[in-house]
């Protein structure tokens, strides 16, 4: 928490679904949860993961206080995005998101 409250930008990288490795690696308890990942920089600096389906590379505008948790409030200076379907996480269960065809 005090990397990204001393942080001017982050990214949101937006995973796959083939990528539950990274859902679980980023939401362990581990001290470099970067070791032995192949990410590059962005635009602003911070690091974008390889193959995810997007990413955002934001620049802080504000936080607040929602609770036990801050939020960070950021404006998008350059996105990505590919195709494919997102890896979701909700309610304790992993799941991927599927579009449909508007009709």
């Amino acid at each position: 928490m005090p990397a990204f409250r001393a942080a001017k930008h982050f990214a949101v990288n937006i995973l796959a679904v083939e990528q539950v490795e990274y859902s679980q690696r980023f939401a362990s308890p581990t001290e470099n949860r970067f070791e032995g990942v192949d990410w590059r920089p962005g635009v602003l600096g911070s690091p974008i993961l390889p193959n995810v389906l997007a990413s955002l590379e934001c620049a802080l505008e504000t936080t607040l206080q929602g609770g036990d948790h801050v939020i960070l409030i950021g404006r998008v200076k350059k996105y990505s995005r590919y195709a494919g379907n997102a890896l979701l996480y909700a309610q304790g269960q992993i799941g991927r998101a599927s579009c449909r065809e508007r009709v």
